[in-house]
């Protein structure tokens, strides 16, 4: 059971928004939903061959206390200065206590 004392690392929710700039351009920015603190899950690596040459992709999973906020795969995860893309969003009951556990991958090429 994970408890307040295991949410050991901060991360930062975001999402895309779109908006206009004063000139009239639609600009696109990632746009903090939360900050909160979290569980580190799993962190794994593998290389892998893709088309385009070879790739490092890591995964790291997330436990986080659930949120007003509905979390989405087309939102990110901020952590240690890192992009990370969502992957997968599950939520967890274990009695009255509700997570959140999120899946993410940062592909460095």
């Amino acid at each position: 059971m994970t408890t307040t004392r295991k949410l050991l690392d901060q991360i930062a929710i975001e999402r895309l928004t779109k908006t206009v700039s004063p000139a009239g351009v639609p600009v696109e920015t990632w746009t903090a939903v939360a900050n909160v603190r979290a569980q580190v899950l799993a962190n794994s690596f593998k290389e892998r061959l893709e088309a385009f040459g070879e790739a490092e992709e890591t995964t790291i999973g997330f436990r986080i206390h659930a949120l007003p906020v509905e979390i989405t795969t087309a939102d990110r995860v901020m952590f240690n200065g890192k992009a990370l893309d969502l992957k997968d969003v599950q939520e967890v009951r274990r009695g009255r206590l509700r997570m959140i556990e999120l899946v993410c991958r940062k592909v460095a090429t």
